[in-house]
């Protein structure tokens, strides 16, 4: 058993953290072959930060209809991360790797787009529908994946 230093995962932070990986790795890849469409993607960054952090404070603040803000927080969140979601999917579908380098590179996108598309299904179950998340399903760091909970 190795110890592993990890932040303490929620789904949501973990959604912010694919998010992130994909806009920054999908920006790299598309500047190496010169392709449109990401000169947003400080931008990009940011709508989706604003959106976390909104979920972020209103899940930690208490006061009246809670559950309701927590709601509407959850589902804006989810709406840009689902924007998101789509434009990565269009990008993995126009790109053709050249080198060795940017296959690895696209490899790696591919991996985060889909942890993305997990925890915005945990996070929806979670904080939308309300279901206890079993177990087995949690993922405690992306960047770390053989990290396990005790």
């Amino acid at each position: 058993m190795v110890k592993t230093n990890v932040h303490f995962p929620t789904d949501h932070n973990l959604l912010w953290d694919a998010a992130r990986k994909c806009i920054e790795i999908g920006c790299s890849l598309a500047k190496t072959q010169n392709m449109e469409g990401w000169r947003k993607a400080l931008d990009w960054k940011k709508r989706v930060k604003i959106e976390f952090r909104k979920l972020q404070k209103t899940k930690r603040s208490g006061g009246r209809n809670k559950e309701l803000r927590l709601k509407y927080a959850t589902e804006n969140y989810l709406d840009i991360t689902k924007i998101l979601q789509k434009k990565m999917v269009e990008f993995q579908a126009v790109f053709a790797p050249k080198t060795l380098a940017q296959e690895l590179a696209f490899i790696e996108l591919e991996y985060y787009l889909e942890m993305l598309i997990k925890h915005m299904d945990l996070v929806e179950r979670r904080l939308v529908k309300g279901e206890k998340i079993p177990h087995n399903e949690k993922v405690f760091s992306l960047f770390e994946p053989h990290t396990k909970w005790i």
